[in-house]
């Protein structure tokens, strides 16, 4: 399991369904260190809305990583079965598999019910580990912000497109911008 995703695992304590049908708006992290330990907190909450932070430590307590999630009741998400009509000038694609989506949940423990089944939305940090797998954000102490713009839904293809200062993760034909990773 990655650094990344032990603190996404971090999350899990608050999966006693209460954010069922919730979607992630916005996502900051920063990676200093190993994590061997993470610690949860609800930062802030009120009716359809709740930021949760995620500290990581090192294996002596060392701060060695944060997560902060931004969570908002996903009423009103709807189906886009859009495929895209044109080739992109972009040469890699990417798509999750339905596998790819379980072995993720399992790993983290996401039990939210929008990530299963017909509709089903990609999970948002699983998105961020393939960025930072891939290499599209760096690894390092400087903190990032990805702004989920539009749901992702299972069998989607998307690219990456890295301009300025800024990473978009869009449909190919560049219809649908789903998500912006802001570097500082």
């Amino acid at each position: 399991m990655t650094d990344f995703l032990k603190l996404a695992a971090g999350l899990s304590v608050y999966n006693d369904g209460r954010y069922n049908e919730y979607a992630i708006a916005r996502a900051y992290w920063q990676l200093e260190g190993q994590i061997h330990t993470v610690e949860s907190r609800m930062q802030s909450e009120k009716d359809g809305y709740a930021v949760i932070e995620v500290k990581g430590f090192d294996k002596v307590h060392n701060p060695a990583g944060r997560l902060t999630v931004t969570l908002m009741k996903s009423d009103g998400l709807f189906h886009e079965n859009r495929v895209p009509q044109k080739q992109s000038d972009v040469d890699e694609w990417f798509c999750f598999t339905w596998a790819q989506a379980e072995n993720y949940l399992e790993q983290v423990q996401d039990t939210n019910p929008i990530h299963r089944g017909e509709g089903a939305v990609v999970p948002g940090l699983m998105l961020i580990d393939l960025l930072l797998d891939k290499g599209f954000i760096p690894l390092g102490r400087q903190g990032y912000t990805m702004r989920f713009k539009a749901p992702m839904f299972m069998g989607s293809h998307f690219v990456c497109l890295v301009q300025r200062k800024k990473l978009f993760v869009e449909s190919p034909d560049k219809g649908i911008c789903y998500a912006e990773v802001i570097f500082s």
